[in-house]
């Protein structure tokens, strides 16, 4: 009997008798290549995925610049006949394509930091809405999908923009004054403060190449579409597919199709506005000082035209103040017109009101005060002055501040301040004086549904 065994090989080799030893792999290499194998089809497997994944899901961005202090759109300002067109073609492309559906869009609006930070704020929503009234005349889209961001103003945007090409040597000092800003963005007002140190710096040569050069670029409105892909459907070779002819219906008059190509915008530099200037809207109010007196109240108020406003706030009060020998009881309307120095119904406005009021009062004195035979409610009118703010960030809830004064011829009762006190005596007097005093809290409702196809 001999055997030979050869070390350093993939074989073992021998001879026992007339039998032969049968060729075999090593253990370890055997699990070794193994494990590469499992190794190689996970990284398969995962790159894959990760490429499906891909194909799925993906975005379109469309961004428009607007001129200082405006929110209507002007095709030939900068880069926007190139941004549109790009938009049409993304609008020809998803209509061809019944495989990709629009899953989010989400609208940003952004203004440079001159001016005050209301006015940004006002500018930044309006060049909000330009951009989706120009998506909403090619695209039909749902109102859930819509995300909205007045981010106001990209400090960090304009940080980039400095480091990358501003003059060496007003860069350093520039971007301290920006870092420090954008050390306390939770401070609104602070963007003026900003600004006013930018431009004393060199004589004003440092806010001068900022207007030139940058802060265009920062009065924009974007928008990003979000995309989803559905997968192609696969056929299984030798499986004869029926052939599916899909009958499209023709769409109603009312829906909101995928229109004109934009190749139609004229672009000879012709200022074309997509939002109207001015939207009506109507607003309900409660005016918390006369809540304080327990006097219970509500207001109507309708915008009628740009710049105009009409109003009618109610009051009602019928009860004693703890005692009845204190009491304001009253039923009064104080109808007024209102001229907004805004286009969008805030802030400061200037009013006319008329009033009426049947009134019974009395302070706790010896004598109690009503009009004359309940049937002559005291009358006039007056001017007033007032300002409108946003409290939330859809411009929804709102508060009003205003003061007024006017006159009212009045003809009244004095009673015995008691109980089914007798009539004292009949006086005739002219109120001059406050007949206003709100400090009010509103809700605004649109006057008409807007939105896409439900």
């Amino acid at each position: 009997m001999k055997y030979t065994i050869t070390y350093g090989s993939s074989q073992e080799v021998g001879l026992i008798g007339k039998g032969r030893f049968t060729e075999k792999k090593p253990f370890l290499i055997t699990m070794f290549g193994r494990g590469v194998k499992h190794i190689v089809t996970c990284f398969v497997a995962i790159m894959l995925c990760l490429n499906i994944a891909r194909a799925q899901e993906e975005d379109f961005k469309v961004m428009l610049n607007f001129k200082v202090n405006s929110y209507e759109l002007d095709t030939a300002y900068g880069r926007n006949a190139e941004e549109l067109k790009k938009f049409d073609h993304f609008v020809q492309t998803l209509k061809n394509d019944t495989l990709t559906r629009i899953t989010r869009i989400e609208l940003s609006g952004a203004a440079s930091p001159e001016g005050s930070f209301i006015k940004n704020q006002r500018l930044a929503h309006r060049r909000i809405l330009c951009l989706e009234k120009l998506i909403r005349s090619k695209v039909s889209i749902n109102d859930t999908i819509i995300c909205y961001n007045d981010s106001l103003i990209h400090w960090n945007k304009l940080k980039a923009m400095v480091d990358y090409s501003f003059p060496e040597q007003y860069k350093d000092t520039l971007q301290s004054v920006i870092l420090s800003r954008m050390d306390q963005l939770d401070n609104m007002y602070n963007d003026s403060i900003a600004m006013n140190v930018i431009k004393r710096m060199y004589k004003g040569k440092v806010y001068q190449v900022l207007v030139n050069h940058y802060l265009p670029d920062m009065r924009n409105a974007c928008a990003v579409f979000l995309l989803l892909h559905k997968p192609q459907p696969k056929v299984v070779e030798g499986i004869l597919q029926p052939t599916i002819v899909e009958v499209k219906p023709q769409p109603a008059e009312t829906d909101t199709l995928i229109h004109n190509e934009v190749d139609s915008i004229p672009q000879s530099g012709v200022v074309m506005s997509t939002v109207e200037s001015w939207q009506p809207k109507w607003y309900i109010k409660t005016n918390a000082v006369a809540l304080a007196f327990a006097i219970s109240n509500v207001a109507a108020e309708l915008d009628v035209a740009n710049h105009w406003s009409v109003t009618l706030p109610v009051y009602y009060s019928a009860w004693n103040y703890f005692s009845h020998k204190v009491k304001f009881r009253t039923l009064a309307i104080q109808p007024e017109v209102r001229y907004w120095f805004s286009e969008e119904s805030d802030g400061l406005f200037a009013g006319a009101h008329l009033g009426l009021a049947y009134y019974n009062f009395a302070t706790g004195g010896d004598y109690r005060t009503q009009d004359h035979s309940r049937e002559t409610p005291a009358w006039g009118g007056g001017l007033s002055i007032g300002y409108r703010l946003p409290l939330s960030r859809n411009s929804r809830w709102k508060m009003e501040f205003s003061v007024g004064a006017g006159v009212y011829p009045a003809k009244y009762d004095k009673f015995i301040n008691g109980h089914n006190g007798l009539l004292a005596y009949t006086d005739r007097k002219t109120y001059v004086g406050l007949d206003q005093l709100n400090i009010s809290i509103a809700y605004t409702f649109d006057t008409f549904r807007k939105g896409g196809k439900r």
